[in-house]
């Protein structure tokens, strides 16, 4: 997973940091009832999604490049309940080099790698439970968000564009206590889904500081006089676009905004927070909050964010139509990218009572181009 790194000079009492991180939105699913009997009688699927990052020619050898993630599913045991009941992986797929458990894909330069219920490596020759139902129970949950598989890529080449994806893995029903499992379905990918392998990385780039630290300054000033002790609202602009690698190709965007303060106490859920450098954190004297909202990259429109909550947007066709041309450092030639400009805020607020020196903090940006599609 790619990671940028942003650091802002200090201004006055003000500063940020920008971290740029690359993930891939998972999508809620329609939960399935399945006979856990399986076998000769009925033929089952057990859905899944793709989590994967943007891929480079240069991606390192042995990255995790992406997830398998479970939908929601409920079983149900109408028969031998006195044994416990185990779904199992087959992943009936050639090993891709000298580690046993990392399996070919029917993509050049991506292996896979299959894990069980406590996340342990499957041998592509083998197999490995990743979900029961206990003895005595009829009833069991494969939870959605549960990791069935890890993306690696292996050694060879990868060409440029979108690769469709595809696996050969089996699932078996095996029961505690019997000398062999059967088998029970498959896997299916729940709608389409493409490995997108691009030429150049993802990034954020901010057109007021192409190849240097953006700066921004809330300008709060505790140098009051007589009985002024609030400071008035304040907001601050920062330009930015989103380039996903390969000239806006993408289907939809993820953000996540949040910053280094996690368990602040007293503090909204869409508060981001700086605080007095070698102050205490804990202090609320010490510490000055503040909002972020976006232009939204399909419509323009202006949204608050909350920290820590994951935003993403289906823009399609409509990217083209906001696309803005610029020239990317590393990147040759005029690239598209997204517009998603920022604005950093702070409201009226009584500052009577907070320390006086310079506040800092960390904000973090978390960018996701997606090549999902429903």
């Amino acid at each position: 997973m790619s990671k940028y790194s942003i650091f802002y000079s200090l201004i006055k009492n003000c500063f940020f940091i920008f971290i740029l991180l690359f993930s891939i939105k998972s999508h809620a699913l329609q939960d399935i009832n399945h006979n856990c009997s399986g076998g000769v009688y009925i033929n089952y699927t057990v859905g899944y999604t793709v989590e994967a990052d943007n891929i480079t020619p240069s991606t390192p050898y042995g990255t995790v490049v992406g997830r398998l993630i479970a939908k929601n599913e409920k079983f149900i045991c109408y028969d031998r309940i006195n044994y416990t009941w185990y779904l199992q992986i087959r992943p009936n797929a050639p090993q891709a080099g000298s580690i046993a458990s990392i399996c070919r894909t029917r993509i050049d330069g991506i292996g896979i790698q299959y894990l069980d219920y406590q996340g342990n490596p499957i041998p592509c020759n083998g197999r490995g439970a990743i979900f029961s139902v206990p003895a005595r129970q009829q009833e069991g949950v494969l939870r959605e968000g549960t990791v069935l598989a890890r993306l690696i890529r292996i050694g060879g080449q990868v060409s440029h564009g979108p690769h469709v994806y595809m696996i050969g893995a089996k699932l078996d029903a095996y029961y505690y206590g019997y000398t062999a499992s059967t088998e029970w379905g498959d896997f299916q990918i729940v709608g389409n889904y493409f490995i997108n392998v691009t030429q150049y990385s993802p990034q954020i780039f901010f057109p007021s500081s192409p190849t240097s630290t953006p700066v921004v300054n809330l300008h709060i000033d505790n140098n009051f006089h007589g009985k002024k002790a609030f400071s008035p609202p304040k907001s601050q602009n920062l330009d930015m676009c989103l380039y996903d690698g390969d000239n806006a190709s993408s289907n939809g965007i993820t953000l996540t905004f949040s910053d280094d303060a996690s368990g602040t106490v007293g503090r909204a859920p869409e508060d981001f927070s700086i605080f007095r450098n070698g102050g205490s954190r804990s202090s609320i004297n010490d510490r000055l909050d503040y909002l972020v909202s976006i232009a939204n990259p399909v419509t323009g429109s202006q949204e608050q964010v909350k920290n820590g909550v994951a935003t993403y947007w289906s823009y399609g066709a409509n990217a083209k139509k906001r696309t803005r041309q610029v020239v990317l450092p590393g990147v040759p030639g005029v690239s598209l990218c997204i517009p998603a400009p920022i604005t950093i805020s702070t409201p009226s607020m009584d500052i009577s009572g907070k320390s006086s020196g310079n506040y800092s903090g960390v904000l973090r940006v978390i960018y996701t181009p997606s090549t999902y599609t429903n």
